[in-house]
């Protein structure tokens, strides 16, 4: 094991590749990653991986080279690294036919997710429809027959069909992420990479209920803004949007739920809330019909749940009010709770004390992201999320 070794790796290639020597012929071997842990220090953030490359040829794999585009590495261990940034296996270590190698690193800074993601990613190709969607087109949605479902891979990535030009506006909002205040990132889920399933192309983020037990877990995709559509829509566009929102929550609260999940925790029932059900709330019972639907699950710990929830709410409502940089249209709030799969370390997702149970709240939905043009703040986005607010205090308030 190396350790404290401080180091920058600065090369070319600007993804993972795995390549080996497969008895004078050139291979491939399967690689996982996963995050082992993540630790605050001196004002620094720092997150271990593990990477485990799996032979799965039924031949027997030699000179592995693995080259990489790691920066800030503070910790390596059981790899060899060399000064042009490729890693090598130790002493010249062949992987066992069916067998596997292990190794790990620690990087510092709060870019490290997006690091990894970027240049050592899985190529565990497996994909499987994601059960917990609960909003979103897919092909059971009328009209929307020819768009796939949204896929999951075992190690932790939702894949989201790219479609027309609302998909490739968010695939480039998540490609350019790392250019965005750290601030913001805290807030959204990690980008991935883009593959390919039967000539559909998917846009890979972080599944947001990695690490919960898929039985016990509770998700709701509340929309936040007044405003549904982009700066430069057309008027008809604009006209038809302002119409539906008046219709709904949209526009007397700035909020709208757009589907949910509920678990009862002490019978297992398992409710789902499609758009339908969102977009027939009003004003007068979001809250009991909503939000305490939505919270009261006989979890016995609502109330530290829901005060863990607007915690974070006020983190991303102090981040609307300071952003001057983007406007965040007919984007959504992912909420999650439920109990952890303690076989599973997700970074992610932030544990209810004395319980078995953790929350985890993000942005998603960026298809209509726009710099904000002479706006001082978002206000739209403002609007809604200090109403969401409210509305969590008022839970609290009564339990």
């Amino acid at each position: 094991m190396r350790a404290g070794l401080l180091f920058t790796l600065l090369v070319v290639a600007c993804f993972a590749l795995v390549q080996c020597e497969q008895e004078s012929a050139q291979g491939f071997v399967d690689l996982h990653v996963r995050t082992v842990n993540a630790w605050d220090s001196n004002g620094e953030h720092y997150v271990q991986y593990e990477v485990v490359l799996e032979n799965c040829t039924g031949r027997l794999v030699k000179n592995v080279l693995l080259s990489s585009n790691i920066r800030h590495c503070v910790s390596i261990w059981n790899i060899n690294l060399h000064d042009n940034g490729c890693m090598t296996l130790p002493s010249n270590q062949d992987i066992a036919i069916n067998g596997k190698h292990t190794f790990g690193f620690i990087l510092k800074g709060h870019m490290a997710p997006y690091i990894c993601n970027h240049n050592i990613n899985s190529t565990k190709s497996e994909l499987k429809p994601l059960d917990t969607q609960i909003a979103g087109h897919t092909e059971e949605d009328g009209g929307s027959e020819n768009l796939p479902r949204f896929l999951v891979s075992e190690d932790g990535f939702v894949f989201k069909p790219i479609p027309g030009k609302r998909g490739e506006k968010e695939l480039e909002f998540y490609t350019n992420s790392h250019k965005y205040n750290e601030k913001l990132l805290k807030f959204v889920p990690k980008f991935s990479k883009i593959t390919t399933v039967k000539d559909i192309r998917y846009l890979g983020i972080e599944n947001l209920t990695y690490g919960f037990n898929p039985h016990r877990v509770c998700v709701s995709d509340i929309k936040i803004g007044t405003q549904t559509y982009d700066d430069d829509a057309t008027d008809e566009k604009i006209q038809l949007e302002k119409a539906k929102s008046i219709k709904t929550t949209t526009a007397s609260l700035g909020i709208r739920f757009c589907g949910a999940k509920v678990v009862d925790f002490q019978s297992g029932h398992t409710e789902k809330l499609d758009k339908v059900w969102g977009k027939n709330l009003t004003k007068d019972n979001i809250y009991d019909q909503g939000i305490k639907r939505f919270l009261d699950t006989n979890s016995k710990h609502e109330h530290a749940v829901a005060k863990e929830f607007l915690s974070k709410i006020q983190e991303i409502e102090h981040f609307f009010k300071v952003n001057k940089e983007f406007a965040f249209y007919s984007s959504s709030l992912l909420f999650v709770y439920g109990e952890i799969d303690s076989t599973i370390t997700n970074p992610t997702i932030t544990p209810i004390p004395n319980s078995n149970l953790g929350v985890v709240v993000k942005m998603i939905d960026f298809a209509h992201v726009c710099p904000l043009k002479g706006l001082r703040h978002d206000d739209s986005y403002i609007f809604g999320i200090e109403n969401l607010s409210k509305l969590f205090n008022q839970y609290l308030s009564s339990n």
